[in-house]
């Protein structure tokens, strides 16, 4: 058995189970001459068996002077709501992976083989998957700093098991579980391709070279996409134009490369999320809206740009701020001075409370506008101001110890304490994130 690959000098980790698939692989690169440390994940989910494929792996290696590393993924323990042991396992390997790699590059070779690249195909067919997700299993990808690597993906199972027998290996792990036919790949590999490939025998290699052609595919479309997404890649607000012009083939891809540059995740994107995502980008409303794309991070929509974000898990608390024993409190700044400063906002310092209170908006919040006579909603005179969904989210108010709103940076100030020609001593009061804005006074 050859490989197509060519392997440098430098230290390649392999995702060492003990079955057959990737006992051969560990043993074909050793017979190329490849640097190899075999990598074990301990998933916790069988049990006093999958201890023992544990201790088979960890003596199999020992015995030949193999390298070898042993990580226990603890899977039933982190699943995360909604999420099956399947992937789970899977996220957390791919953690594993990562954090392993840290910030060198490094390279990981896995045993999947012609067999597991038909049984995924039909699976993720099933699901409704697109070309990228026909494809999923290639034998090149590069995932962050880690390139993975499937040597064995023209290999059928059946050939890998003549491989160890020819070398002498007569022993590896088998999971009992393979053996369930109620689970969905079970099916497909001990009931359903069988059947099929005896009645219609060209169904064998026909998948094989779908398999292949989708890839294809899905590679030209992947290079187009990241294309694309080098325009946005260092952005977290893009503009609503630019998600509706790329055709949606591309834009699912460009989104999901955006998000998982952001979140570091292998996020990826379910239908309904999608559907989600296009009807927001569709719709005619001035509103804020938003999408949530895991626990840490969620689309907010506007009326002109589409911006990623982290959530806020925890709410602001409101600040009560000393300002004239401290001079910078929460991004605000003052300084009292004898004449305005245009740069900033002024207030009577004579008339305004030691003690200011920095918040958010709260529904219903009223404030009297500078100049004004009534109190207008706080909702109406932001929604004035024309706000990016990114200003909105980060939104603070300044007000007195009873809640009156004397100002909202970037946006308007109030018509308390206002400086007249009795005024003695001005507060000049600033908010960095603002600075360059231009309040309607």
């Amino acid at each position: 058995m050859k490989f197509d690959f060519t392997f440098g000098q430098e230290l390649i980790y392999v995702g060492f189970s003990g079955g057959a698939d990737s006992t051969a692989l560990l043993m074909l690169l050793l017979q190329h001459g490849v640097n190899v440390r075999a990598v074990h994940f301990e998933h916790g989910i069988r049990g006093q068996a999958s201890i023992e494929d544990a201790v088979w792996c960890r003596d199999f290696c020992h015995s030949r002077n193999i390298e070898y590393q042993e990580i226990s993924l603890l899977v039933p323990e982190r699943m995360k709501n909604g999420e099956n042991l399947e992937a789970a396992a899977r996220r957390l390997r791919l953690q594993a992976w990562t954090e392993l790699a840290g910030d060198v590059p490094i390279t990981v070779a896995l045993g999947h083989h012609a067999d597991d690249w038909v049984e995924n195909l039909l699976i993720r067919l099933g699901r409704g998957s697109n070309v990228s997700g026909l494809s999923s299993m290639r034998e090149v990808l590069h995932f962050g700093n880690i390139l993975f690597l499937r040597p064995l993906l023209k290999f059928r199972r059946s050939e890998l098991e003549v491989f160890l027998r020819k070398n002498n290996i007569f022993d590896w792990r088998c999971d009992a579980t393979n053996r369930d036919d109620v689970m969905q790949r079970n099916y497909l590999r001990n009931i359903m391709l069988p059947q099929w490939s005896e009645k219609f025998p060209p169904v064998e290699n026909g998948l094989l070279r779908a398999a292949e052609a989708l890839g294809i595919d899905a590679d030209y479309l992947e290079s187009t996409a990241t294309k694309q997404f080098s325009f946005i890649t260092d952005k977290s607000a893009v503009s609503l134009e630019f998600w509706r012009d790329l055709h949606p083939a591309l834009r699912v891809r460009v989104l999901r490369s955006w998000i998982v540059a952001f979140t570091k995740t292998d996020f990826v994107p379910s239908r309904g999320f999608l559907e989600r995502f296009d009807e927001e980008l569709g719709s005619a409303s001035t509103e804020p809206r938003l999408l949530d794309v895991d626990q840490s991070c969620e689309l907010s929509f506007d009326r002109s740009e589409v911006w990623l974000r982290k959530r806020h898990l925890k709410p602001f608390s409101p600040i009560f701020w000393r300002w004239r024993e401290c001079a910078a409190m929460a991004g605000f700044s003052v300084e009292i001075a004898p004449v305005i400063d245009e740069n900033g906002i002024n207030f009577d310092a004579e008339l305004l409370p030691d003690i200011l209170k920095i918040a958010t908006t709260e529904p219903g919040d009223t404030m009297i506008p500078f100049g004004a006579s009534k109190s207008k909603k706080l909702k109406k005179i932001i929604s004035d101001a024309k706000l990016s969904a990114k200003q909105k989210s980060e939104l603070r108010i300044l007000a007195i110890p009873n809640g009156e709103i004397i100002w909202i940076p970037g946006v308007r100030r109030s018509s308390f304490a206002p400086v007249t020609q009795k005024t003695t001593q001005v507060a000049i009061l600033k908010l960095c994130c603002f600075e360059n804005a231009t309040d309607k006074l």
